[in-house]
């Protein structure tokens, strides 16, 4: 089990590096980076599909420019388009290519979506996404649109051999980088850095100090927010937090896993903080509310918490927290998690069959988050021993 958790959490640095790669490229103009990502992808696919007939291929390395998708199984009538847009044109361009292009002929009859950068659509778009899927004779599910962090997900439901081979082929495409956890050190490099760790002038970062304005002006709002909601949570006064944090979402910036806070965990931790409270907040609305609720947008955040790295106890520096500074941020993930699925367990024993009704969600959705929340405490545990 430890050693399937390790696998996993090497796995996911890896997908962090590849994230933070596509970012920095399509940053700097470079997009060639996403074509040559589709292979990659396909590799992906066919890893966590391995218990069906399907094989995934680049369609590009069949034909350039394959229209409208750029990978496919042709046994499955499934295609993907894989794309770092964010905005939702993109979307729809390709929704209307593939029904132009493969509704006569049958090669394809199931589009979906991978797109390689974060995801901060709307509620709104979300629905004008699924609506554009059904009017042009498409099935909308949870698969349709992907990120990163969601195949990963996937992945984790698998056994090591699995998870081992896939480790391979990412070792493959990056070569190998330095792992948190696997750095090998003497054992005075271990007491030194456990010494420095602890002393809180190592280093200290500046919340006047930005790269731009918008970074200046985010840091500015979120100074000592998070004492407020967490006194907010703690008397149960949850709609106040949802306005506390709401001015936030207009920030690019007010992500977990935006790569400019990969490097910089003493203000990633607020911001997981931030996204912990608005969770259990609405999550608390939402149970109370007499009308139906739909509990996705809860779970779009509980997502980007499940794919956060878990923060390093090697000791501190510019990019790592002082070692107990990092265990406690740990466990205050580990005890949102566990009660989450407390949470979850509750309304799957109460509400069951009627889950779909109140909530927009079913027995097998919170099954699965609750296994997938379970899995990640399991691997924030053994970095913490």
């Amino acid at each position: 089990m430890k050693k399937t958790l390790e696998i996993r959490q090497k796995i996911i640095d890896y997908l962090v590096h590849f994230k933070l790669r596509i970012e920095t490229n399509n940053r700097l103009g470079l997009y060639d980076v996403n074509k040559l990502s589709q292979g990659f992808i396909a590799s992906l696919l066919n890893i966590i599909n391995e218990d069906s007939d399907s094989e995934y291929v680049d369609l590009d390395k069949i034909k350039s420019n394959y229209p409208a998708i750029d990978l496919g199984s042709k046994q499955r009538k499934v295609a993907y388009q894989v794309t770092s847009q964010k905005d939702t044109t993109k979307i729809y361009d390709t929704i209307a290519s593939f029904k132009k292009k493969y509704f006569d002929t049958n090669e394809f009859e199931t589009l979906r979506f991978i797109i390689l950068n974060n995801l901060n659509w709307s509620a709104k778009q979300w629905e004008n996404i699924k609506k554009s899927f059904t009017e042009n004779g498409l099935t909308f599910s949870g698969n349709s649109v992907l990120t990163i962090e969601e195949l990963e997900k996937e992945l984790a439901v698998k056994d090591e051999d699995v998870l081992t081979n896939f480790l391979t082929k990412l070792q493959d495409e990056f070569g190998h980088i330095e792992h948190n956890q696997q750095k090998k050190e003497n054992e005075s490099d271990k007491v030194r850095k456990e010494f420095m760790s602890k002393m809180h002038h190592v280093y200290i970062p500046s919340w006047q100090y930005a790269e731009s304005e918008e970074e200046l002006e985010f840091k500015k709002m979120l100074k000592g927010k998070d004492s407020i909601s967490c006194d907010l949570l703690a008397k149960g006064r949850h709609q106040e937090i949802l306005e506390l944090w709401k001015p936030f979402e207009r920030f690019d910036l007010y992500q977990i896993n935006h790569s400019f806070w990969l490097d910089k965990p003493f203000f990633r931790r607020y911001i997981q903080a931030a996204k912990m409270d608005v969770c259990l907040a609405r999550l608390a609305i939402c149970i109370a509310s007499q009308e139906k609720c739909d509990l996705n947008n809860v779970i779009e955040i509980l997502r980007e918490v499940l794919f956060a790295p878990t923060y390093s106890i090697t000791g501190g520096s510019k990019t790592q927290l002082p070692i107990e500074a990092a265990k406690h941020e740990n466990n205050e993930t580990i005890l949102f998690l566990n009660r989450v699925i407390d949470i979850f367990q509750k309304l799957i024993e109460i509400w069951s069959d009627y889950l779909i009704n109140k909530f927009n969600v079913d027995v097998f959705m919170l099954d699965g988050l609750i296994e997938e929340c379970q899995h990640k405490v399991a691997l924030i545990q053994s970095v913490n021993e």
